[in-house]
């Protein structure tokens, strides 16, 4: 599949990069946050068998097994998962990392109590597919928690293109220049050939799950309040033009 290398090799050289992000988060307020959201929405149990998917640098694994769950991660980039290796480690724990497209998952059915992701659900080609997988490795009554955003929703509505603007030029104000690798301001042809891109989330999410048989879907549609700590708030200027959300679902 064409979509999945290109996914590859973006993300690859990207690695480095977003590595530098994680260990920011993995050191302030954003580890607590994280952490203290995802298990307050999680399976009240003990130990969770959990997966993390498109793990990137490993924040996710890194946090969820700090907090004493067993965890796997996998990302389709090994670059990534080379990073998270090394996160892993500085941070003093082993989740396991694996490299696998997040599409076709090589796990039993019924495998985990948990699946988690952040701004991953955008990248993928067959989404609708991808969830259905993710249901196949839930155990019954296990938990799909999805963090992410209505990322380039600024390329389709004027409202949405009108407070990026603002927040553009407000930390520009204040920078003086954009962060290293931000590109919110132009598209590339590759994301504009991806299914979610352009279309309105969580609502898709809550129908396409529901039509799945998910049950008890929930949905927060701005968590930014929340996510963004007085640790990386001038970020909120660039990016709060589309929120974070989450949607929670039950595997019956």
């Amino acid at each position: 599949m064409e979509y999945a290398k290109q996914t590859a090799n973006y993300w690859t050289d990207s690695a480095e990069r977003y590595s530098d992000n994680i260990r920011g988060e993995l050191c302030h307020a954003e580890n607590e946050v994280w952490t203290k959201l995802i298990l307050e929405n999680a399976p009240q149990k003990e130990k969770l068998k959990i997966l993390d998917i498109g793990t990137g640098p490993g924040f996710f694994a890194i946090i969820l097994s700090a907090a004493g769950h067993d965890v796997t991660a996998i990302d389709v980039t090994q670059k990534m998962l080379d990073e998270a290796q090394k996160n892993a480690a500085t941070a003093g724990v082993a989740p396991e990392f694996l490299l696998m497209d997040s599409h076709r998952l090589d796990f039993a059915d019924r495998s985990f109590d948990l699946i988690v992701s952040r701004n991953v659900t955008w990248t993928l080609y067959d989404p609708n597919g991808a969830y259905a997988e993710w249901k196949r490795v839930l155990k019954p009554g296990g938990r799909l928690l999805v963090f992410d955003a209505n990322w380039y929703m600024n390329f389709f509505d004027a409202e949405t293109d009108r407070k990026f603007k603002e927040g553009m030029t407000a930390y520009r104000e204040k920078h003086g220049s954009f962060p290293e690798g931000f590109s919110m301001y132009e598209i590339e042809d590759y994301w504009l050939k991806l299914p979610l891109i352009g279309i309105r989330r969580p609502d898709w999410d809550k129908a396409t799950l529901w039509k799945l048989g998910f049950t008890d879907i929930r949905c927060v549609c701005d968590l930014d309040d929340l996510v963004y700590t007085a640790d990386n708030a001038d970020k909120r200027l660039i990016y709060g033009a589309t929120p974070m959300f989450m949607v929670s679902a039950d595997k019956p």
